[in-house]
């Protein structure tokens, strides 16, 4: 019901919205990366099809890869993996489309 999707999205975005404060402090990302499979769960796009949904774990991807600590706590090839689905963007979908800028 529409209820429960409002119940879920405002849930998803506390819970994002907690992990990103989190994630500006070095034992905040250190708890994080603690969890296995974090990262995978994380940057899964079939998990999240909401579009509130998508910009706020997007949002998180952005802060755990731009915060203090990550190149120490966060393997590089983790961390390759993060800059690529930040940088394709919150709505990104594989096989779609998209606009691409040039460095020139």
């Amino acid at each position: 019901s529409t209820g429960e999707a409002v119940v879920s999205t405002q849930s998803t975005g506390c819970a994002a919205s907690f992990l990103s404060n989190l994630a500006l402090h070095k034992f905040g990302l250190e708890s994080i990366v603690a969890v296995p499979g974090w990262y995978e769960r994380l940057i899964d796009r079939k998990y999240c099809v909401d579009r509130e949904a998508q910009v706020q774990r997007h949002s998180l991807v952005v802060t755990i890869r731009r915060s203090p600590g990550a190149q120490e706590l966060i393997d590089g090839d983790v961390l390759n993996k993060l800059t690529k689905y930040a940088n394709e963007g919150a709505h990104y979908r594989e096989g779609e489309p998209r606009a691409t800028l040039l460095n020139l």
